[in-house]
């Protein structure tokens, strides 16, 4: 027995040491390789098989036929297919792809450093040396600085001065200031969301992918308008859960959708996918529009007549792209006060919109399908949600990065 302790003692050490060799190495070749400013990362995002969407795909596609810039996508399970000038794709989990993120002095991150790369063989612990340009994902309506989000962790701590992170606005800059309380004050870009550039742009510009989808959409459609739910996700460690709808429920939805025209389409997070949603895709009026079919909920948006949603960050892209939204809002007092809370007054986003039972959600949808009314335009101003509502924020966050890697 002693033994056999001793034995399992030893592997778990002659682990430990291999890992610490590696990373030693990897330090000491970092230090010695010099950094190419036109060589940019863009990791896959980290959560699910890895997509390549949202700001980093948006970045990408201002860039990608510039010749002067190296794009190295880097993947984990999912294949990535894009072409351009000075483009190169490699598995995350591969020394090729450890070598050119020593090369490479712009990292750019959807989340963190030690999240978007951690299936990487070379692990950077700090990011000193480089450009790390967090794109974050939207502008936030839930609370960043909730120990949940993951930003806070030891790692994390240590990357954010080493930060460079882009904002929307004055007063979503003060927000996230409030989050990444580690990173320097100049360090925050007003740049406007890159991926908002994928509602307003022409269809044209949109990539390959994202213009097949549009085309899939429009044919399952049929001429109907499309009424979208897209909560996120729920902290289920601290008591947080789904709505379970119930088949009377489907019934009304089907009824809705029948009465007025209207397919519902449900995109939950792509974090979390709740299992008591199954009821909803037995129904021929629901679409199942998750990111395994849509990439990027912006090309939603660009067909969505009504929203709803709860605390997501996708009312943020309804106001910029001027579409009707309401709350279903079952669990609010358990969300602000239990598993995250928000960086802005509620009321002030939903106003009278907001529901905790889905009659009253079906209630509003009605209304607003008899009225054909608009978004409150004025809102977007009254929260000081955007410095720029067009399709050039993916422009102004290339020329900040250029200004810096190019020195």
């Amino acid at each position: 027995m002693v033994f056999g302790v001793s034995l399992a003692f030893s592997k778990d050490s002659v682990s430990k040491a291999r890992w610490l060799l590696r990373r030693l190495l990897f330090s000491v070749v970092d230090a010695l390789i010099p950094k190419n400013g036109r060589y940019w990362v863009f990791p896959v995002y980290f959560i699910g098989e890895g997509s390549f969407s949202d700001n980093m795909l948006a970045v990408f596609m201002e860039v990608r036929h510039d010749p002067e810039i190296k794009k190295i996508i880097l993947t984990r399970n999912k294949a990535v297919n894009l072409s351009g000038s000075n483009v190169l794709i490699l598995p995350m989990n591969s020394y090729a792809a450890a070598l050119y993120m020593l090369r490479a002095r712009v990292w750019l991150v959807q989340h963190s450093v030690w999240l978007d790369f951690s299936c990487a063989k070379f692990q950077l612990y700090s990011g000193a040396g480089r450009y790390i340009i967090n794109l974050w994902h939207g502008v936030p309506v839930k609370s960043l600085a909730h120990e949940n989000t993951g930003i806070h962790t030891k790692r994390g701590i240590r990357e954010m001065p080493n930060y460079r992170i882009i904002t929307s606005s004055y007063k979503d800059k003060k927000n996230m200031q409030s989050a990444f309380m580690y990173t320097p004050d100049d360090n925050f870009w007003v740049t406007g969301i890159p991926r908002n550039d994928f509602m307003h742009c022409e269809e044209s510009a949109l990539p390959d992918t994202f213009r097949t989808q549009l085309l899939s959409l429009d044919k399952a459609l049929t001429g109907r308008k499309l009424m979208l739910y897209a909560p996120t996700y729920r902290e289920t460690e601290v008591g947080g859960g789904y709505y379970d709808f119930s088949i009377d429920d489907v019934r009304k939805i089907e009824e809705f959708c029948r009465s007025y025209n209207f397919v519902f389409g449900v995109r939950h997070h792509i974090y979390r996918k709740p299992e008591c949603f199954q009821r909803l895709f037995e129904s021929a009026h629901v679409l199942d529009l998750s990111a395994d079919v849509i990439d990027d909920v912006r090309l939603l948006m660009r067909r969505v007549g009504l929203l709803v949603t709860d605390y997501s960050s996708v009312v943020v892209d309804a106001i910029y792209n001027g579409v009707p939204f309401a709350a279903f809002s079952y669990d609010l007092e358990s969300y602000k006060f239990v598993q995250r809370g928000f960086f802005y007054e509620y009321k002030d986003i939903f106003k009278e919109r907001i529901f905790k039972d889905f009659d009253g959600v079906l209630g509003w949808a009605i209304s607003e399908s008899i009225a054909a009314s608009s978004a409150d335009v004025m809102l977007a101003a009254e929260l000081g949600l955007f410095d720029f509502v067009d399709s050039c924020n993916s422009k102004r966050v290339v020329l900040e990065i250029q200004k810096l890697a190019y020195q």
